[in-house]
Formats: structure tokens, sequence, C-alpha cells
């Protein structure tokens, strides 16, 4: 993606407050965040299709937001923008959030599970200073590759409890595995 033009920028920001993150780990994690942003993600498994659906009605969110000038010049400069990983990301957590464990008495989590797939993959181990671009780079690769272990391990879902192979179950799946089996 090269360098993040204004608008784009813009919808960055926008997305790592919907991450729910707090803005301590935003600032630490910056270049880990910046470059889950340019990694794309491609579906593989079927069904995961529908990831790629939430992330584009997240788009639409951002959108729906925007004057008429400013969203144009959004879709024009995030035209053949790929969903990215970041962009993944998010989304799983708002759907941990919003379409699975949400409880009022305890208030919006979703910066919580945003953080935990986050540890999940590794990539808490780069904050700004042992950012590592090629160590990164490798961990987005081999969880949009699914070349991770059977079990989920170097993937942003851990399922030790499932006779199930994560790196051949949809997303949806291995977010509920890992769910019910952490909490």
């Amino acid at each position: 993606m090269g360098k993040i033009k204004r608008s784009v920028r813009a919808y960055y920001i926008w997305l790592l407050e919907k991450s729910g993150l707090e803005k301590g780990l935003i600032k630490r994690y910056s270049k880990t965040l910046e470059e889950l942003f340019r990694r794309p993600f491609y579906w593989k498994i079927a069904h995961d299709e529908n990831r790629i659906t939430d992330i584009f009605e997240l788009r639409n969110e951002y959108v729906d937001g925007l004057d008429e000038g400013s969203a144009e010049e959004f879709l024009d400069e995030m035209g053949g923008i790929e969903a990215t990983l970041l962009e993944l990301i998010i989304v799983l957590a708002l759907s941990a959030e919003f379409d699975i464990m949400h409880d009022d008495d305890v208030g919006d989590r979703t910066g919580f599970w945003f953080w935990c797939m986050m540890e999940n993959a590794g990539f808490d181990k780069y904050d700004n200073e042992h950012f590592d671009r090629l160590k990164v780079d490798l961990i987005a690769s081999d969880i949009v590759d699914r070349h991770y272990k059977k079990n989920g391990t170097g993937g942003l879902f851990l399922a030790q409890n499932y006779d199930v192979d994560m790196r051949e179950t949809e997303l949806w799946y291995q977010l509920n595995y890992w769910l019910r089996e952490n909490f």
C-alpha cells in the first residue's frame, strides 16, 4: 500500500478507535498496527468470504459518517485496496463482543478481544521498541495463509479442547471454539 493517503489515514485512525484498544497500546504498537493495515487479507476457506463482507460493511459504516466529498475521496483512494488483516481482527473483535459475548453488566470488551487475538498470534512481542517488520510480516503471512498449528497456535485463535484442525476451520467457528474454551 505504501504511504497511507490522507483520507485512508483518517479511516485508519477511525479503525483504531473501533478496535477498542487503549490509546497507550495504540501508540506503543503503532508500527505493528500500521503493518497489519498494509497486509491484505484474503479468504482460503469456504464462508470466510463472509469476513470480507463484514470488512466492507465496516468500511460502509465509516463512509456513512462522511460528507459527500470526503466519502467520494475516501472511496477513490480505497479503490483497489483489498481487505486488510487489521480490519479482519477488528471485525472479529466486534463480532466477539456484539454478536456472541455482549454483556451490559460488563461493558464493551472489544479492545480486550482484539488484544487477545494480538497475543494469540504473537504480535504483542513487537511494540515500537522491538518492532521487526520481517517477523510481523511472517506472523501475518502465517495467519492469512493458515500456516499455523492444527490447534491454532500461531493463528488468531487457540483451541486445545476441540478435535478440529483450525487450519481448515472457518474463522467464525475458530472464534466460537476459542471463546467457548476460554470464556
